[in-house]
């Protein structure tokens, strides 16, 4: 790839991270990712995989988008998400931001603590020669969510 795509792969990721997906803008995604783009690793896939959760941890990202968006969102107002590190390499580009938000209702089967949580998260997103994003993964500190939305470590 052309330096010239993958500073439009880096800005591509960026706008979805740090405004599409805040916001909601479905339509916006639609147009930055392939319609087979996979989910490799969800953001949250060990807490939800803790509890049962129904957001997946894995599969179609628009499928996993219209089906898990609507219970996040409604979890975790006022997303703010600002990108403090991005680098990218041929298809690959990989991203760190910081994540803030309202806890305003039920999450991971956690009633709603009206506290600001904020973490870190970070997200590789592979791209086509079109600049469409196919695969996506992502990781952030579950631990340090699940602790500010009242689970309670037991030690074994």
């Amino acid at each position: 790839m052309t330096s010239a795509q993958v500073a439009r792969n880096k800005e591509t990721f960026r706008r979805l991270i740090e405004e599409a997906m805040p916001n909601g803008q479905l339509d916006v995604i639609r147009d930055m990712v392939t319609p087979e783009c996979v989910t490799l690793r969800a953001g949250f896939a060990n807490l939800y995989n803790a509890i049962g959760d129904a957001i997946p941890e894995r599969g179609n990202f628009l499928n996993w988008l219209e089906a898990g968006w609507k219970p996040l969102s409604e979890a975790f107002g006022g997303q703010k998400m600002k990108v403090d590190h991005v680098v990218g390499d041929g298809d690959t580009v990989m991203m760190k931001w910081h994540m803030q938000i309202l806890h305003r209702g039920p999450f991971a089967g956690a009633p709603a603590t009206q506290k600001t949580i904020d973490w870190e998260e970070i997200g590789i997103a592979h791209f086509n020669e079109e600049g469409k994003i196919e695969t996506l993964w992502f990781m952030c500190e579950e631990l340090k969510l699940a602790v500010n939305i009242g689970y309670k470590l037991e030690l074994a």
